[in-house]
């Protein structure tokens, strides 16, 4: 049973001691509620903000940065809202391994959600079966059913009006200088964006435009250019080589022998669906994805070697012949990904560094840009919706002057004393944004108690600890099985949607009055 939790608190959220990975928080002061509906009325001013992505981060950042009273221009270089949940079934065939990021998605056809949707969805609106458009009911929804929630939430916000489809984002170049009108600071950065039509990309003639805004968040997402081993032999090997990224179907494995590199979610799986498709045999990775169902699947060390005879050579010396294609699925969350943001090159405001976005405080402001260039969504290994919803607050009320980041030196040791804990205790560089092992509830609680929210719910942990038990226990069939208290969690979920609507409401009217 999901035991319901809802503390109304109301605490000062000017300039709170800075959250760090190497300290347990305490719960989050018992004032927030108070606070989120007079913050509004403390907003110094309204900005204009540039958000670059309609993918969850980028129409999540939009709706808040609406509620804190900005004015918003979100720059998406397709038709539609969802980011890598709008399931394109195309992929680059020139590019099997992903490396010219053409493809931005690593959806496949039937790829279903490996986190229940009660845990998914925002806390004002919750993701049941119940919103308009709904059509799969079952509490790990295919992949199209996330993007119906997407478009929902667009629709019901009335987002969709602020949204530029079909732009591309070439450059954001910062600007210095005396702020004409309001009470932003005279430091405060700048930015014009220049962008162009992201169908005439290829025309070198096709005519840029540029604006200036006062700020910009960054909600471009990164699963668009995957991260990919490579190995000896590998240039040799005469058999298909392909990332997962772009995989859609198991039809081509059908008959073959199949070596499935990656033993996460996605290499569990896809050995499972390329297997029940028809291939011939599947060796797969050894690795904690969890066991397979299937008798073709064969358990294999790592792949060590490949070999212009079609053969490749594992971890324990052992060889496997006549391999007809290898599918590296390693791109488990974002530490397979790679982080670009190529509107910013020679800002040098932030660095990619073997998968480290930074200097960035708190993952979201690198200190020498902040706070008018923000990042929403950079943390993995997390429940990503309701994160990017108070990750967006913060940088809403920070910008409308209602919360205060520290000084920029400040910033600067906080971000440098992180770095150094890591080291300290053997995390890998690529793994700086991962929240694993309750990381990511300590971290949403800080962010919510600089925005003067309430804690999140306890239900909500409970579940997608569950969710991830049930993974291990049954890596194949976990997700069709309801998890125990399901329909507890689905009206917790419910309820809570309701409050912030509640609250929502109440804060608008204090604004009125």
């Amino acid at each position: 049973m999901w035991s319901r939790w809802m503390v109304c608190v109301a605490s000062p959220v000017f300039h709170r001691r800075p959250f760090s990975a190497a300290r347990t928080l305490p719960p989050p002061s018992t004032r927030a509620a108070a606070v989120m509906a007079s913050s509004m009325s403390n907003a110094k001013q309204s900005l204009s903000v540039a958000v670059i992505g309609a993918g969850p981060a980028g129409i999540i950042s939009a709706r808040e940065l609406l509620l804190a009273g900005h004015r918003v221009t979100v720059f998406e270089r397709s038709s539609k809202v969802g980011g890598i949940w709008d399931y394109r079934e195309t992929f680059d065939e020139d590019d099997l391994l992903g490396q010219r990021a053409s493809v931005r998605g690593s959806v496949y056809a039937y790829l279903r959600t490996n986190l229940p949707r009660e845990v998914m969805g925002l806390p004002d609106f919750a993701f049941d079966s119940k919103f308009e458009g709904s059509r799969d009911a079952r509490q790990f929804p295919a992949h199209d059913e996330v993007q119906r929630y997407l478009e929902a939430f667009a629709d019901e916000f009335e987002l969709l009006q602020f949204v530029r489809f079909g732009m591309e984002v070439q450059r954001c170049v910062p600007v210095q200088g005396h702020r004409a009108e309001g009470t932003v600071p005279s430091t405060w950065l700048r930015w014009e964006v220049v962008t162009r039509p992201a169908a005439q990309l290829q025309d070198n003639e096709a005519a840029a435009s540029s604006e200036l805004y006062d700020a910009v968040v960054v909600a471009n997402g990164h699963y668009s250019r995957p991260r990919v081993p490579q190995l000896p032999g590998q240039a040799a090997f005469p058999g298909l080589l392909m990332h997962s990224h772009s995989y859609r179907r198991p039809d081509p494995f059908k008959g073959k022998t199949v070596v499935v590199l990656g033993a996460s979610s996605s290499g569990v799986d896809l050995a499972e669906e390329i297997a029940n498709g028809g291939a011939k045999n599947i060796h797969a990775g050894s690795g904690g994805g969890g066991s397979h169902d299937s008798d073709q699947i064969i358990k294999a060390p790592n792949l060590q070697e490949f070999h212009a005879d079609g053969s490749i050579t594992l971890a324990d010396g052992s060889r496997i012949a006549d391999v007809d294609a290898c599918v590296f699925c390693t791109g488990h969350c974002s530490a397979g990904y790679i982080y670009d943001f190529p509107f910013l090159a020679g800002t040098d405001f932030v660095t990619v560094e073997d998968n480290r976005v930074g200097p960035l405080y708190q993952h979201i402001f690198p200190p020498a840009a902040a706070p008018t260039l923000a990042f929403v969504g950079i943390p993995w290994k997390v429940i990503p919706f309701p994160q990017f919803q108070l990750q967006s607050r913060w940088i809403a009320k920070v910008l409308a002057g209602a919360v205060q980041l520290p000084s920029r030196q400040e910033m600067e040791q906080h971000v440098a004393d992180f770095y150094a804990s890591l080291k300290a205790t053997g995390v890998p560089v690529r793994y700086t944004h991962r929240q694993s092992d309750g990381m990511q509830w300590q971290y949403n609680a800080w962010l919510a108690e600089q925005c003067g929210d309430e804690p999140g719910a306890a239900w909500r942990e409970q579940m997608y600890k569950a969710c991830g038990q049930s993974r291990k226990t049954n890596a194949s069939k976990y997700r069709d099985a309801s998890l125990p208290g399901a329909e507890e969690a689905e009206q917790a979920a419910r309820e809570e949607a309701c409050r912030a609507r509640q609250r929502a409401v109440h804060h608008s009217r204090d604004q009125s009055q």
